[in-house]
């Protein structure tokens, strides 16, 4: 819940447990609060005092504005009339209609009222159209601050990626290949496991058509590790590199399918993109912004992203804390950084 990725860790008994983390393991655990929210994790990583601060600096810079444009307001509407009564004055002796033309000309030609109905207008206008596309904004000087806007931060997982993942096509060809006997024995184990690397190959192993239960099939899971399914003959592992072959674990290859101890397939994992993530980053590219990748996940799964969506390698970074995440904006904030994706 932390990081927003989904390795599990492990916590022995007398050890820190950050709230908001759920149980993945296989019996109950008992749990005493430690501290109050003033001293908690998530109260820091919410900034909620400098956050404070920062809003309330944030809003007295919003009001001066705001007053600068009441003030200029007044003194135009003020000089407005005044130049009207002036021509009215000075036309009066030309008959009293042609005073009245001279008077309403300078009004409509100077139309002080498009101070009190343009901005307001223009400002709910913005705000209706941004509504209709799903975005709601929190503060109406959004709208400005946004202007200055020049460097963008991403988040990965669940902003420019789907969330979840998918077989490579180097693996669906080498799934392919599997004997059949395999796949069927592969999709019922991997049906049993909400986990989604399991969900992504019972995906790719449904494309071929509905996939059938095989009889006598014991399957265990050992959360975080992978699936272990015994045939009655054969012990089978799917899993990471440490649990399936009892080597030291490893980032080349994501799942690995052996039959007592032996290696069958290797299969790599990645995550599917958002369907405008492309064109999106390129627009923005293109449009002058500086676009940088900022995400908890491994950084080599970060980089393999960021080069599909053709982000410079110098402005992508991986393995962030949530704390990290945020220095790094606030290293590279001008007043003209946007981070986008991770809420906390």
């Amino acid at each position: 819940w932390i990081t927003g990725e989904s390795r599990p860790r492990c916590f022995e008994a007398g050890e820190s447990v950050p709230a908001g983390a759920f149980q993945a393991g296989q019996a109950t655990t008992r749990l005493i609060a430690r501290e109050s929210f003033a001293a908690s994790r998530l109260h820091s990583l919410l900034g909620c005092e400098r956050g404070a601060q920062s809003r309330s600096a944030d809003d007295g810079r919003e009001d001066r504005h705001d007053r600068w444009w009441s003030r200029f307001a007044t003194i135009y509407v003020t000089l407005v009339l005044g130049l009207a009564a002036l021509g009215f004055a000075l036309w009066s002796p030309r008959g009293f209609e042609r005073a009245i033309e001279v008077a309403l000309s300078i009004l409509v030609v100077t139309c002080p009222c498009a101070l009190g109905l343009a901005m307001p207008l223009a400002n709910e206008l913005v705000h209706m159209a941004l509504r209709r596309r799903g975005i709601f904004l929190r503060e109406s000087g959004f709208l400005r601050r946004v202007l200055r806007v020049r460097h963008i931060l991403f988040d990965k997982t669940g902003t420019l990626t789907r969330g979840t993942l998918r077989l490579t096509e180097r693996s669906r060809g080498v799934l392919a290949l599997l004997d059949p006997q395999v796949r069927k024995l592969l999709a019922h184990a991997s049906a049993q496991s909400l986990h989604p690397v399991s969900r992504a190959i019972h995906a790719e192993l449904s494309h071929s058509g509905p996939t059938a239960l095989v009889e006598g099939l014991t399957v265990l899971e050992f959360a975080g590790r992978g699936l272990e399914i015994c045939d009655g003959s054969h012990l089978w592992k799917l899993g990471n590199r440490a649990f399936a072959l009892d080597e030291a674990a490893g980032e080349s290859g994501a799942a690995f399918l052996t039959r007592d101890g032996k290696l069958i397939a290797a299969l790599d994992i990645e995550e599917e993109l958002k369907r405008d993530a492309i064109d999106e980053v390129r627009r923005l590219e293109h449009d002058g912004f500086a676009v940088h990748l900022v995400s908890g996940d491994h950084p080599e799964r970060v980089r393999r992203v960021a080069r599909e969506l053709h982000i410079d390698e110098q402005r992508v970074h991986g393995g962030l804390s949530p704390e990290d995440k945020a220095r790094c904006v606030r290293e590279l904030d001008r007043r003209d950084t946007w981070m986008v994706g991770d809420g906390i």
